[in-house]
Protein backbone atom coordinates (compact mmCIF):
# COMPACT_ATOMS: atom_id res chain seq x y z
CA UNK A 1 0.00 0.00 0.00
CA UNK A 2 1.65 3.29 -1.42
CA UNK A 3 -0.05 6.82 -1.79
CA UNK A 4 -3.39 5.14 0.29
CA UNK A 5 -3.69 2.26 -2.83
CA UNK A 6 -2.59 -1.24 -3.27
CA UNK A 7 -1.40 -2.40 -6.55
CA UNK A 8 1.88 -1.24 -8.48
CA UNK A 9 3.75 -2.66 -11.38
CA UNK A 10 6.97 -3.80 -9.92
CA UNK A 11 10.58 -5.30 -11.98
CA UNK A 12 11.67 -8.66 -11.16
CA UNK A 13 15.56 -10.14 -10.30
CA UNK A 14 17.19 -11.91 -13.28
CA UNK A 15 15.69 -15.05 -11.51
CA UNK A 16 12.72 -14.23 -11.95
CA UNK A 17 12.01 -13.65 -8.37
CA UNK A 18 9.81 -10.49 -7.12
CA UNK A 19 12.27 -7.67 -5.75
CA UNK A 20 11.04 -6.58 -2.36
CA UNK A 21 8.04 -3.67 -2.27
CA UNK A 22 8.39 -1.35 0.73
CA UNK A 23 6.71 1.10 2.44
CA UNK A 24 7.35 4.96 4.12
CA UNK A 25 5.99 6.82 6.70
CA UNK A 26 5.07 9.71 4.45
CA UNK A 27 2.84 7.12 2.05
CA UNK A 28 5.50 7.21 -1.17
CA UNK A 29 7.43 4.15 -0.50
CA UNK A 30 8.59 2.01 -3.27
CA UNK A 31 5.99 3.40 -5.96
CA UNK A 32 8.51 6.12 -6.22
CA UNK A 33 12.00 4.91 -6.42
CA UNK A 34 13.16 4.77 -9.42
CA UNK A 35 12.94 1.24 -10.43
CA UNK A 36 11.81 2.18 -14.15
CA UNK A 37 13.81 4.06 -16.44
CA UNK A 38 13.50 7.74 -15.80
CA UNK A 39 10.13 6.88 -14.28
CA UNK A 40 8.69 4.93 -10.87
CA UNK A 41 6.18 2.39 -10.73
CA UNK A 42 3.61 5.42 -9.59
CA UNK A 43 3.83 6.31 -12.83
CA UNK A 44 4.34 3.37 -14.93
CA UNK A 45 0.79 1.65 -13.36
CA UNK A 46 -1.11 3.21 -15.61
CA UNK A 47 0.68 2.38 -18.71
CA UNK A 48 -1.12 -0.79 -19.95
CA UNK A 49 -3.19 0.52 -22.79
CA UNK A 50 -4.03 -2.85 -24.34
CA UNK A 51 -6.18 -3.95 -21.27
CA UNK A 52 -7.10 -1.02 -19.64
CA UNK A 53 -10.48 -2.46 -18.44
CA UNK A 54 -8.23 -4.95 -16.68
CA UNK A 55 -6.38 -2.16 -14.96
CA UNK A 56 -9.82 -0.65 -13.74
CA UNK A 57 -10.81 -4.05 -12.67
CA UNK A 58 -7.33 -4.97 -10.92
CA UNK A 59 -7.24 -1.49 -9.22
CA UNK A 60 -10.46 -2.35 -7.38
CA UNK A 61 -13.04 -1.38 -9.86
CA UNK A 62 -14.31 1.88 -11.28
CA UNK A 63 -15.13 3.56 -7.87
CA UNK A 64 -11.58 2.82 -6.91
CA UNK A 65 -9.90 3.15 -10.12
CA UNK A 66 -11.39 6.87 -10.30
CA UNK A 67 -10.58 8.23 -7.10
CA UNK A 68 -6.87 6.75 -7.45
CA UNK A 69 -7.32 8.57 -10.58
CA UNK A 70 -8.22 11.53 -9.22
CA UNK A 71 -5.35 11.74 -6.79
CA UNK A 72 -2.89 10.88 -9.68
CA UNK A 73 -4.07 13.93 -11.46
CA UNK A 74 -4.47 16.23 -8.10
CA UNK A 75 -1.30 17.89 -9.15
CA UNK A 76 1.27 17.63 -11.49
CA UNK A 77 5.23 17.15 -11.44
CA UNK A 78 8.38 18.13 -13.90
CA UNK A 79 10.46 15.52 -13.79
CA UNK A 80 11.41 14.67 -17.62
CA UNK A 81 14.46 12.63 -18.00
CA UNK A 82 16.81 14.30 -14.63
CA UNK A 83 15.96 12.61 -11.81
CA UNK A 84 18.29 14.61 -10.09
CA UNK A 85 22.21 14.22 -8.69
CA UNK A 86 21.27 10.63 -8.90
CA UNK A 87 18.52 10.54 -6.41
CA UNK A 88 16.56 7.18 -5.89
CA UNK A 89 13.19 8.30 -4.92
CA UNK A 90 11.04 11.36 -6.53
CA UNK A 91 7.96 11.84 -4.31
CA UNK A 92 6.57 14.09 -6.84
CA UNK A 93 6.77 10.91 -8.94
CA UNK A 94 3.24 9.85 -7.60
CA UNK A 95 1.68 12.42 -9.45
CA UNK A 96 1.19 12.91 -13.24
CA UNK A 97 4.26 14.55 -15.76
CA UNK A 98 4.00 16.24 -18.87
CA UNK A 99 7.40 15.90 -19.27
CA UNK A 100 8.11 12.74 -20.55
CA UNK A 101 6.59 9.75 -22.22
CA UNK A 102 5.94 7.99 -18.93
CA UNK A 103 2.65 8.17 -18.53
CA UNK A 104 1.54 9.98 -21.14
CA UNK A 105 -1.78 7.77 -22.08
CA UNK A 106 -2.96 8.20 -18.61
CA UNK A 107 -5.35 10.95 -18.73
CA UNK A 108 -7.42 9.14 -21.12
CA UNK A 109 -7.73 6.14 -18.80
CA UNK A 110 -10.74 7.07 -17.24
CA UNK A 111 -12.85 6.55 -20.15
CA UNK A 112 -12.59 2.82 -19.32
CA UNK A 113 -14.04 3.10 -16.17
CA UNK A 114 -17.28 5.39 -16.75
CA UNK A 115 -15.74 8.55 -16.01
CA UNK A 116 -15.40 10.34 -19.60
CA UNK A 117 -15.85 14.11 -17.65
CA UNK A 118 -12.63 13.09 -15.98
CA UNK A 119 -10.64 12.92 -19.11
CA UNK A 120 -12.52 15.90 -20.89
CA UNK A 121 -11.23 18.23 -17.89
CA UNK A 122 -8.03 16.53 -17.23
CA UNK A 123 -6.98 16.63 -20.31
CA UNK A 124 -7.96 20.19 -20.93
CA UNK A 125 -5.72 21.31 -17.46
CA UNK A 126 -2.79 19.45 -19.19
CA UNK A 127 -3.07 21.23 -22.53
CA UNK A 128 -3.84 24.56 -20.41
CA UNK A 129 -1.18 24.71 -17.94
CA UNK A 130 2.07 22.25 -19.05
CA UNK A 131 2.13 23.62 -22.56
CA UNK A 132 2.75 27.40 -23.89
CA UNK A 133 2.92 28.94 -26.54
CA UNK A 134 6.71 30.72 -26.18
CA UNK A 135 10.11 29.20 -27.34
CA UNK A 136 9.97 27.02 -24.19
CA UNK A 137 6.61 26.10 -24.58
CA UNK A 138 6.44 22.42 -24.52
CA UNK A 139 7.14 20.86 -20.93
CA UNK A 140 9.84 18.38 -21.49
CA UNK A 141 12.59 16.86 -24.30
CA UNK A 142 10.51 16.95 -27.19
CA UNK A 143 12.24 13.33 -28.24
CA UNK A 144 11.51 12.83 -31.81
CA UNK A 145 8.48 14.57 -31.03
CA UNK A 146 6.39 12.86 -28.95
CA UNK A 147 5.61 15.88 -26.89
CA UNK A 148 4.52 17.89 -29.69
CA UNK A 149 2.26 15.04 -30.95
CA UNK A 150 0.92 14.38 -27.86
CA UNK A 151 -0.42 17.82 -28.38
CA UNK A 152 -1.70 17.25 -31.49
CA UNK A 153 -4.06 14.32 -30.06
CA UNK A 154 -4.84 15.84 -27.46
CA UNK A 155 -5.95 19.30 -28.61
CA UNK A 156 -8.41 17.05 -31.30
CA UNK A 157 -9.37 15.38 -28.87
CA UNK A 158 -8.45 11.92 -30.46
CA UNK A 159 -6.13 10.05 -28.83
CA UNK A 160 -4.45 6.64 -30.43
CA UNK A 161 -4.65 5.05 -27.48
CA UNK A 162 -3.60 1.36 -27.88
CA UNK A 163 -0.55 0.79 -30.03
CA UNK A 164 -1.77 -1.18 -32.69
CA UNK A 165 -5.27 -0.67 -32.93
CA UNK A 166 -7.13 1.64 -35.08
CA UNK A 167 -8.90 3.72 -33.30
CA UNK A 168 -9.46 6.58 -30.70
CA UNK A 169 -9.98 7.49 -27.29
CA UNK A 170 -11.68 10.86 -26.80
CA UNK A 171 -11.78 13.55 -24.84
CA UNK A 172 -12.92 17.65 -25.74
CA UNK A 173 -11.04 19.15 -29.14
CA UNK A 174 -9.45 22.49 -28.27
CA UNK A 175 -10.72 23.85 -31.34
CA UNK A 176 -14.94 24.48 -32.34
CA UNK A 177 -13.69 23.42 -35.64
CA UNK A 178 -10.86 20.65 -37.28
CA UNK A 179 -9.95 19.63 -40.39
CA UNK A 180 -7.85 16.91 -41.00
CA UNK A 181 -6.66 15.96 -44.14
CA UNK A 182 -6.24 12.24 -44.91
CA UNK A 183 -2.94 11.18 -47.20
CA UNK A 184 -5.69 9.75 -49.85
CA UNK A 185 -7.47 12.61 -50.24
CA UNK A 186 -10.41 12.57 -47.87
CA UNK A 187 -11.07 14.61 -44.74
CA UNK A 188 -12.31 13.89 -40.93
CA UNK A 189 -14.11 17.26 -39.83
CA UNK A 190 -14.76 17.83 -36.09
CA UNK A 191 -17.65 19.86 -35.30
CA UNK A 192 -18.63 21.16 -31.85
CA UNK A 193 -21.34 23.70 -31.27
CA UNK A 194 -19.84 25.98 -29.40
CA UNK A 195 -16.58 27.31 -28.22
CA UNK A 196 -14.51 24.62 -26.30
CA UNK A 197 -12.83 27.43 -23.65
CA UNK A 198 -16.04 27.96 -21.78
CA UNK A 199 -18.07 24.46 -22.74
CA UNK A 200 -15.61 21.73 -22.10
CA UNK A 201 -17.90 18.76 -21.81
CA UNK A 202 -19.45 16.49 -23.84
CA UNK A 203 -22.97 16.45 -23.91
CA UNK A 204 -23.82 14.55 -27.40
CA UNK A 205 -21.80 12.91 -30.46
CA UNK A 206 -22.58 11.66 -33.81
CA UNK A 207 -20.51 10.05 -36.30
CA UNK A 208 -21.85 11.00 -40.04
CA UNK A 209 -25.18 12.34 -38.36
CA UNK A 210 -25.50 8.93 -36.20
CA UNK A 211 -25.82 9.18 -32.47
CA UNK A 212 -22.63 7.54 -31.18
CA UNK A 213 -22.67 6.52 -27.35
CA UNK A 214 -18.69 5.75 -26.86
CA UNK A 215 -15.53 7.52 -25.95
CA UNK A 216 -14.39 5.22 -28.55
CA UNK A 217 -14.18 5.86 -31.86
CA UNK A 218 -12.67 2.72 -34.26
CA UNK A 219 -10.74 4.06 -37.00
CA UNK A 220 -13.06 2.49 -39.60
CA UNK A 221 -15.99 5.12 -38.42
CA UNK A 222 -14.04 7.99 -40.42
CA UNK A 223 -11.79 5.90 -42.85
CA UNK A 224 -13.59 5.16 -45.29
CA UNK A 225 -15.19 5.49 -49.01
CA UNK A 226 -16.89 8.64 -47.75
CA UNK A 227 -14.92 12.06 -49.12
CA UNK A 228 -15.68 13.70 -45.78
CA UNK A 229 -16.21 11.96 -42.04
CA UNK A 230 -18.11 14.18 -39.56
CA UNK A 231 -17.95 14.07 -35.97
CA UNK A 232 -20.27 16.14 -34.38
CA UNK A 233 -20.22 16.98 -30.58
CA UNK A 234 -22.55 18.88 -28.53
CA UNK A 235 -20.68 20.87 -26.00
CA UNK A 236 -21.87 22.06 -22.09
CA UNK A 237 -20.27 24.21 -19.56
CA UNK A 238 -20.48 20.93 -17.01
CA UNK A 239 -20.34 17.59 -16.64
CA UNK A 240 -22.58 15.08 -18.72
CA UNK A 241 -23.41 11.29 -18.37
CA UNK A 242 -22.12 11.34 -21.78
CA UNK A 243 -20.11 8.08 -22.64
CA UNK A 244 -20.55 6.57 -19.32
CA UNK A 245 -22.87 3.56 -20.01
CA UNK A 246 -22.28 3.13 -23.66
CA UNK A 247 -23.58 -0.04 -25.55
CA UNK A 248 -21.08 -3.47 -25.00
CA UNK A 249 -20.72 -2.91 -28.62
CA UNK A 250 -19.54 0.54 -29.22
CA UNK A 251 -17.85 0.06 -25.24
CA UNK A 252 -13.73 0.94 -25.30
CA UNK A 253 -11.89 -2.57 -26.51
CA UNK A 254 -9.70 -4.30 -23.82
CA UNK A 255 -7.75 -7.01 -24.48
CA UNK A 256 -6.52 -9.28 -21.38
CA UNK A 257 -4.31 -12.31 -21.58
CA UNK A 258 -4.62 -13.01 -25.45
Amino acid sequence: MDNGFAGYQWDRNDNGSWKPFRTSTDGTGSSTENQFNESCSAQRTWEVPHDVGGLVSAMGGPGTFVRRYDFFFSMFSNIGSNWGGGANVRPDCRYFTAANETDLSAPWTANWAGAPSRVQSTVSRILSTEFKNSVDGIPGNNDWGSLSTWYVSAAMGLHPMIPGVGGFSVSTPRFQKITINLENGKQVVINLDKNPSTNGYISGLSINGQTWDSTWIPVEKVRNNQSVNTIDMIVVGQASNWGMTPLAATAPPSFGNQ
